[in-house]
Order: structure tokens, then C-alpha cells, then sequence
């Protein structure tokens, strides 16, 4: 019985130490991966404020932005072309406006000179003092 009891300690004691060496090699490992997970995240993190930084610096080039680049320049186009028509109708505008007030010019400087003459005709004496104040 005697044999057996030591035995059942030395039994007792591999186990002991065994499971003492498992849990040690168990911290061990935990502390390794929290080591290597704390390296991948502050890697991670560095790789996305370069990430970032490259999308700043060539912001509008990426070709994740081609549609909203292509988007935004058919809108330009389009305002373009809106402020090319509004100019056009514009000039077309002035050009009517400038006609009418050419035509509107003629026709007074035409009845002007009918008033003159008619003037001239009725009252012959007023003629010449009237005749240095002409204003076109």
C-alpha cells in the first residue's frame, strides 16, 4: 500500500506540474497573441492614415471616384451649355433692342427735320436765330 501511495503522489505531482506548465505556456501564449494582435492593429492603423492620406492628396483622381468625377463634369457641361444659350438669347436681345432704338432714332431725327421745316416755313424770321441751336 505503501508503494502505492507514493505512487499516487508522484502521479499527483506530474500532474500538478503538468498542468502548472500548461497554464504557464497558456499566459504565455495569450500575452504572445495579445502582443501580436496589438503590433497588427497599430499596423493597421498606420496603413489606413496612409491610405488616407493618399486619397487626400489625389482626391478627384482615384478611380473609385471616375463616376462621380464623370457625374459632376456631364453637370458642367450642361451648365455650360445653359449659359452658352442664355448668352445667345442675350445678344439676340441686344441686337432687337439696338435695331428698335436705330429704327426709333431715324424716325425722330425724320420728324425732327419735318418740324424744322415746317417751322421754317411758317415763321421765316425765327429761322436764323434757331439756327445755331441744332442738337442731334
Amino acid at each position: 500500500m505503501i508503494a502505492q501511495g507514493v505512487v499516487d503522489q508522484l502521479v499527483q505531482i506530474f500532474i500538478d506540474t503538468n498542468v502548472k506548465t500548461r497554464e504557464n505556456r497558456a499566459a504565455q501564449t495569450t500575452t504572445f497573441l495579445k502582443e501580436q494582435v496589438d503590433a497588427a492593429r497599430e499596423k493597421l492603423t498606420q496603413q489606413e492614415q496612409r491610405v488616407h492620406e493618399f486619397k487626400a492628396q489625389y482626391a478627384g483622381q482615384l478611380p473609385e471616384q471616375q463616376q462621380g468625377n464623370s457625374v459632376a463634369a456631364n453637370e458642367l457641361q450642361t451648365q455650360l451649355q445653359n449659359t452658352q444659350n442664355s448668352l445667345d438669347r442675350v445678344k439676340q436681345q441686344r441686337a432687337a433692342l439696338e435695331a428698335s432704338l436705330a429704327g426709333t432714332l431715324m424716325r425722330r431725327r425724320s420728324e425732327r427735320a419735318v418740324l424744322l421745316g415746317r417751322f421754317h416755313s411758317e415763321a421765316p424770321g425765327c429761322a436764323q436765330e434757331g439756327a445755331g441751336d441744332r442738337h442731334d
